[in-house]
């Protein structure tokens, strides 16, 4: 059986670490289907951020260097990473010609260690969180990035590169400032070089569900007597989590709860008093949540795919989202509401990016929040207009329940499909 060898940092789905774990065993899972076994090599961690033990055709390898991407600062995780990735890059089987994966920022530097090694890659761009910077990292590897921006290095030096159509899109229609104008630059002449493959977010959770089996959650948590509005990413600032304040604060007097899920910072705590908080949860509560809510929101800064968003489809009939990067096809596909946002907001939104990027703690990154969040005022009083305009049934404002539409499944090809068809030209294995 063929294999096609990838490194994450992350191999665990539904975990706070984020969207990468689910994507990267569905890329796997799918592979499966269609007759390719996957070695994922990740970064060993205590317990082990694994969710299959050699399964399913899927065979994890661990790279015994500990990595810490919650809590270890930039300048403590260049190293760590340069280390592992090179591991890894040890690890490969090579052949003559092939490509290894390298998925996002905390595998991108094996993309630029890799090229001078000789090793081609696919560097897989799930998002434009670009940490760590050149400077962070030791000095034998600053002399191999091209550029501070470590994505804008790794585009660069890869073979192909994968993102969304709607990540595309805005790097060739918004001005980019600040660091970000270097990855912008640098998809821009991938583009030009016509070595971007689009894959969508729809393509790697390709089955739409209408019901779901543990719906205890809301119960559990106190939800059950009052219509919810649920927040289902990281409670964290590029994820929109201080748009969400703004709306629960536009939207007082209502009889709706705004719920949110995670562990959110001191600092985030204290700017969101409208919300309310839960844990963690585990996937099947997390999509039972989902399912009750009267609506689910992910008014996020910039997606590579949203991941998060898509899988809210497959609940609720009232996920509302930006259209900007991967959430545009959802919008386009109908399954999701566009709150619609001007060029000036949208370059907004980047800018802000651009600015939380550069901050070095979680009170600067507030105060750059509060900053600029006045000038979309005008923007959220649209997301309270489509949020009431949906939710609301009539002169009553009686409550109208959230119902999953059903929609037609995914046409496009899945991720793995995607993959397979473009082998010829990328020989990964």
């Amino acid at each position: 059986m063929p294999i096609i060898q990838m490194i994450s940092s992350e191999l665990a789905p539904y975990c706070c670490c984020g969207g990468l774990g689910v994507a990267v065993e569905n890329l796997s899972s799918q592979l499966v289907s269609l007759g390719v076994t996957t070695e994922v090599f990740f970064p060993l961690s205590d317990p082990p951020a694994i969710a299959h033990h050699h399964t399913n055709g899927l065979i994890p390898s661990a790279i015994d260097v500990p990595i810490d991407v919650a809590n270890q600062s930039d300048v403590e995780l260049a190293p760590s990473l340069t280390i592992f990735c090179q591991k890894a890059l040890s690890s490969l089987t090579r052949k003559s010609e092939s490509c290894f994966i390298a998925h996002d920022n905390e595998a991108a530097i094996s993309v630029v260690i890799g090229k001078q090694l000789g090793a081609s890659s696919v560097f897989w761009l799930h998002s434009l969180y670009d940490h760590p910077v050149r400077s962070d990292f030791p000095a034998a590897t600053r002399k191999l990035l091209k550029s501070e921006s470590l994505l804008s290095s790794a585009i660069s030096d890869s073979r192909m590169m994968v993102t969304s159509s709607g990540m595309l899109k805005d790097a060739l229609s918004i001005k980019w400032p600040g660091r970000l104008r270097e990855i912008q630059q640098a998809i821009q002449d991938a583009d030009q070089a016509k070595k971007i493959m689009l894959v969508e977010s729809l393509g790697l959770l390709k089955e739409r569900v209408a019901s779901v089996v543990n719906v205890g959650a809301a119960a559990k948590y106190g939800l059950a007597k009052k219509p919810f509005v649920l927040f289902s990413s990281r409670p964290v600032l590029y994820k929109g989590i201080g748009f969400f304040e703004l709306i629960a604060k536009k939207m007082q007097g209502e009889e709706f709860e705004f719920v949110a899920v995670g562990y959110p910072s001191d600092e985030i705590r204290s700017l969101c008093p409208n919300i309310s908080w839960i844990p963690w949860l585990k996937k099947d509560e997390l999509f039972g949540l989902m399912a009750q809510a009267i609506a689910v929101v992910h008014p996020s800064l910039t997606e590579g795919y949203g991941l998060a968003a898509a899988e809210s489809t497959k609940f609720n009939g009232n996920v509302f989202c930006h259209p900007v990067g991967g959430l545009q096809i959802l919008i386009e596909c109908q399954l999701a509401n566009g709150v619609p946002a001007t060029e000036e907001e949208l370059r907004g939104f980047y800018e802000l990016w651009s600015n939380l990027l550069t901050t070095k703690s979680q009170r600067d990154a507030v105060a750059a929040w509060l900053k600029q969040s006045a000038s979309f005022d005008g923007l959220m009083d649209r997301w309270v207009s489509n949020l009431s305009r949906k939710l609301f049934r009539g002169e009553n404002s009686a409550w109208q329940e959230s119902q999953v539409s059903g929609g037609q499944p995914w046409q496009g090809m899945t991720w793995g499909e995607t993959l397979l068809r473009a082998n010829g030209k990328l020989r990964l294995y």
